[in-house]
């Protein structure tokens, strides 16, 4: 077993603000890119036009908004419970209801949703006629930063092996096992 750091530890905090930092980092550059895309095109005088602003940021921006944040919520909260039912079951040294919900991902067709709503979201808000540079920035900047943020959060939520906390406290062997190899397929209920 590893040695647990104490919640006051500085290299605990340390560690936790280097590992938090970094997963900023992801979205900032993300964001970065996008600004940088937007402002050769703004100063290329390539934008939508400016009659056409009503319709695409009540339609093209808030209707896939709403959709993406309705989505994004109920999967923001289903990682979390998961993450809960971990964190049970390392208290509770629940191995076998540990291995039913470590390797549990959503399904490739919520995450491809997801990109369908996003991706206009960015993409209008980079070809808004913006008056100033510095409002096209500060647009472009948080839409791309706050939906790379959700990305980033789901990933992170998901795997529970790279939170330090569940690094320190699972059992190397429950990393490794199997889950087929102790649930085969044929085998219905073993997990139950």
């Amino acid at each position: 077993m590893p040695k647990f750091l104490q919640f006051n530890d500085p290299r605990r905090k340390m560690h936790s603000f280097w590992r938090h930092v970094f997963m900023l980092l992801q979205p900032t550059a993300a964001a970065t890119v996008a600004v940088a895309i937007w402002y050769t095109l703004w100063s290329a005088g390539i934008s939508f036009p400016h009659e056409d602003e009503i319709v695409l940021t009540a339609v093209g921006i808030a209707v896939p908004a709403i959709l993406f944040s309705i989505l994004a919520a109920l999967l923001i909260t289903e990682s979390y419970k998961r993450y809960q039912y971990l964190t049970d079951c390392l208290f509770t040294q629940d191995r076998l209801k540990f291995l039913h919900y470590r390797d549990e991902r959503f399904p490739v067709t919520l995450h491809l949703l997801q990109i369908a709503l996003s991706t206009p979201i960015i993409i209008i808000a980079m070809g808004l006629s913006y008056a100033s540079v510095w409002s096209g920035m500060a647009v472009v900047f948080a839409a791309t930063f706050v939906i790379t943020l959700y990305w980033v959060a789901i990933v992170e939520l998901q795997n529970p092996a790279k939170s330090p906390w569940f690094a320190e406290r699972i059992p190397e062997e429950w990393l490794i096992a199997d889950i087929d190899a102790l649930c085969p397929i044929d085998a219905p209920g073993c997990l139950d």
